[in-house]
């Protein structure tokens, strides 16, 4: 439930940073990458203090968070461009379907591997 809310308001920054940037940059590659930026503060800041009540670890977590962030947001990339190429979506329309892709890569690589506490050996 706390990965849903904190996701949907990365979400809403992403969408809503990228939709005013987007008639000022007149690209909606570069609104996406503007709007991933806002957005990724947001959703590690709260991933990791409210989600997963990460307390140590912060650089491992967020150099984690910010692969599997960057990774989420290259496919969205490349879903923006098939959707544009494809000539049948108005940029808004391509944007916001690309943004949509993010959260569930996200989810999944957060539970599984960025905020996943080090298995530990003991004798």
């Amino acid at each position: 439930m706390k990965f849903g809310v904190v996701g949907l308001a990365a979400t809403a920054v992403h969408v809503v940073t990228a939709f005013v940037s987007l008639p000022r940059l007149g690209s909606p590659f570069m609104a996406n990458l503007i709007g991933f930026l806002a957005a990724f503060c947001v959703s590690y800041t709260g991933q990791a203090l409210w989600t997963f009540d990460l307390r140590e670890g912060h650089r491992r977590a967020a150099g984690r968070f910010f692969v599997v962030a960057f990774g989420s947001f290259l496919f969205s990339t490349l879903v923006l461009g098939g959707a544009r190429a494809s000539g049948f979506l108005p940029n808004w329309a391509s944007l916001l379907l690309a943004i949509a892709v993010v959260p569930g890569c996200t989810f999944v690589a957060s539970r599984l591997w960025v905020f996943k506490p080090d298995d530990k050996f003991t004798p």
